[in-house]
């Protein structure tokens, strides 16, 4: 069983007289105040491997004992001032299920000049529920995933990343998934030179609580590996593009042991690992960059086979439409060469679905782009 490394064990299970509250299971977290007519509740801290906390990601369970007098379950957050991202509260409608597959929006309200967060549900016939920042995405669940997938006729290889191999750090029971694909061949592709395949990495879940990104994924295998090959997609791997053919490989969750553990932002170690990039590549990153094994050993991997388009797959907090960032188009090696990629890319994405940035009224869309040189690396 995973806890949350970030929560001491009596928080774990408050039992009173009516109610029981719980984060003791995989993904789980919460630190309980009281649990008596109504749960009131802090956003428990998880801590960076610099000293510093994040507190966003919750998941608990609420028991209804016999002695209750009302079916009805009230929660308050009573630090939700406090979370790192306040603004992910605006407007926000938490995550509830009775049996952890169908996931339901529960009306919620900001109190005292957003202090607090508040939220009710009647159990009728149920004895507990489960509330959630995200609906979760089980390690069993990405297992299935994989297994679904890796007999598909263009899926060449599964690898698990972390798993024993010399050199290598062993993430254990948190190894990562990468699975390759591309169109048969009869002949083995050279990986540089001339017929060499264009190398796309796609991943997700740097942070594990955006759960969003794995969501994502499922529909992305699905169709990539496809049991009868989808037309576009095969054409794209065989090298009908101008581009020629194309190699992808993907990771579906690239923080396991956080995404057990019920972090939102960082590792089971603490390390958040998209400010881990520039740390294991030699240039100047923030101050709470850190050093994440698990970005390190993919870098190695990236450099043996190559990468010419790497797609991270995030989810935001308050944003509620699809975006792509463009804060990275202020890297100091991106030139107009790049930013003409990106600009091809983004239409591309558009034509093909509709709904990839349409905010309505809300603009400007995803997040400000730096001015050139001096994206906050």
């Amino acid at each position: 069983a995973h806890r949350t490394a970030h929560s001491p064990p009596a928080a774990m299970m408050y039992e009173a007289q009516t109610l029981q509250v719980s984060a003791d299971f995989e993904g789980g977290s919460v630190h309980v105040l009281a649990a008596d007519d109504h749960c009131r509740i802090n956003l428990a801290d998880e801590e960076r491997a610099d000293g510093s906390v994040v507190r966003q990601w919750f998941y608990f369970r609420v028991t209804r004992l016999p002695t209750a007098p009302t079916d009805v379950v009230k929660v308050v957050v009573v630090n939700a001032r406090e979370a790192t991202y306040p603004d992910g509260f605006v407007d926000y409608q938490v995550c509830a299920s009775f049996d952890r597959r169908t996931w339901f929006r529960v009306p919620t309200s900001l109190n005292n000049q957003g202090a607090e967060l508040s939220w009710e549900v009647r159990l009728r016939s149920a004895r507990e529920v489960y509330f959630c920042y995200y609906p979760p995405y089980p390690h069993e669940r990405l297992l299935d995933l994989v297994a679904e997938v890796q007999g598909r006729p263009m899926c060449a290889a599964v690898e698990w990343l972390g798993s024993p191999r010399p050199g290598e750090p062993r993430l254990g029971d948190d190894a990562i998934p990468i699975l390759t694909v591309h169109a048969p061949v009869k002949d083995k592709r050279p990986l540089a030179g001339p017929g060499r395949p264009l190398q796309v990495w796609v991943l997700a879940r740097q942070h594990p609580g955006e759960t969003q990104g794995s969501f994502w994924m499922e529909g992305f295998l699905r169709r990539a590996l496809a049991p009868e090959p989808d037309p576009v997609v095969a054409g794209l791997l065989s090298g009908a593009g101008p581009g020629g053919p194309v190699t992808l490989h993907v990771l579906p969750c690239m923080n396991v042991s956080g995404s057990r553990a019920g972090r939102h932002r960082t590792n089971a170690a603490g390390a958040d690992l998209n400010r881990s990039w520039g740390r294991w590549a030699g240039v100047h990153t923030r101050a709470d960059a850190s050093d994440g094994a698990e970005v390190a050993t993919l870098m190695e991997r990236m450099e043996l086979i190559g990468c010419d388009l790497l797609l991270d797959v995030h989810g935001d907090e308050a944003q509620p439409y699809a975006f792509l960032t463009r804060t990275g188009l202020g890297a100091p090696a991106v030139d107009d060469g790049v930013r003409a990629l990106f600009a091809a890319f983004r239409e591309a994405y558009r034509s093909a679905d509709p709904n990839l940035e349409t905010p309505g009224a809300v603009e400007p869309v995803g997040y400000p782009a730096p001015e050139p040189g001096k994206a906050n690396l």
